[in-house]
């Protein structure tokens, strides 16, 4: 077979010298990528979401802990990448991961894929599919809570406006389908950054991004916004490790009832995270990661309720923490 390629390459040669060697170098471009294997990537890690004094029935509990296994994959000559994740969140148990009766288990598994509709110099444009479905194990006597399957749609891109200033951005577009239906179910949601990013050199970028996410009901009245200014700053010190620094600033973020438009609760300039990412390659193959967050946010009124405790003080100050430690694989 490398014969005949080679004889077909060396007539192609000898009628076009230039244009055929430029065509030739492509095809065995082509040829090579269309060799590689499919790239297979997995993520296996640890999250721990917990709010400062977080008590139900006045014990200390973790708002969340959650194993989650992610998986993805890609060839090199193929537009079409694929994700998938699955996540069980332990919620409402305790600090020594006790269970109660009002601890429960949310089950998430999530299909994603992604299509490259154009890459340039310029910029590129991607467009996501993703299907997930969340479900909730509630103990024997405690109430039912909602699942769901959900669809998005999310365009994603960017434009180079020269090698090292970017305009970048991502719209994601939720359905979902509840088995619980009510004024106070989600059925639409629309989650976006728009922003800019700069490449000081190959070592150290900076991104500041414009973030949404707004809520509505089947009746298409709004249940929840939020809007933040983002900030991230990956950071490469060697081959070994490379670090990022992120920041989220609450601009507003308002609950409402939505049968009469009025806001329930808000924290309008009112919210602050600050978080750094660390990876270390450990071999060519594996890296290990963490990723620790602090926020505050200040709300108009208490979270507070006769079973969960989870603001204090009198600005209604909720602190939350997070906490992520994992390993990387590249197969």
């Amino acid at each position: 077979m490398k014969n005949y390629q080679l004889a077909l390459v060396s007539l192609a040669l000898f009628a076009h010298p230039f244009s055929a060697m430029a065509k030739v170098d492509d095809q065995l471009e082509a040829q090579e990528l269309q060799a590689l294997p499919w790239n297979i990537n997995t993520n296996t890690f640890l999250e721990i979401e917990d709010f400062k004094g977080h008590r139900v029935n006045g014990e200390r509990v973790f708002d969340k802990v959650s194993p989650v296994v992610q998986l993805a994959l890609n060839k090199p000559d193929s537009d079409w990448s694929y994700f998938m994740e699955y996540k069980v969140s332990m919620r409402n148990y305790t600090t020594s991961y006790e269970s109660r009766p009002t601890s429960f288990n949310r089950n998430r598994f999530q299909l994603q894929a992604n299509r490259k509709l154009y890459k340039g110099d310029d910029g590129n444009l991607n467009l996501s599919f993703v299907y997930r479905k969340e479900s909730n194990d509630v103990r024997a006597g405690q109430p039912a809570k909602n699942s769901y399957h959900s669809y998005w749609l999310i365009p994603s891109g960017g434009y180079n406006f020269n090698e090292q200033f970017s305009f970048v951005f991502w719209d994601a577009g939720y359905y979902y389908d509840n088995t619980f239906s009510g004024p106070n179910v989600n059925q639409w949601e629309w989650e976006s950054e728009h922003g800019f990013q700069y490449r000081f050199n190959d070592n150290f970028s900076a991104k500041l991004m414009y973030y949404t996410d707004w809520t509505w009901n089947s009746s298409g009245n709004k249940t929840w916004e939020q809007n933040q200014i983002r900030g991230y700053f990956p950071t490469k010190i060697n081959e070994q490790w490379n670090l990022q620094p992120y920041f989220r600033f609450f601009l507003s973020e308002k609950n409402y009832n939505p049968l009469t438009g009025e806001t329930t609760n808000s924290a309008d300039l009112g919210g602050l995270r600050l978080g750094f990412i660390v990876n270390y390659n450990l071999t060519a193959k594996m890296t290990l990661w963490t990723n620790m967050a602090w926020e505050t946010t200040h709300w108009d009124k208490s979270k507070n309720n006769q079973v969960v405790n989870i603001t204090s003080g009198d600005n209604n100050r909720q602190d939350f923490r997070l906490y992520s430690a994992g390993v990387k694989y590249s197969w």
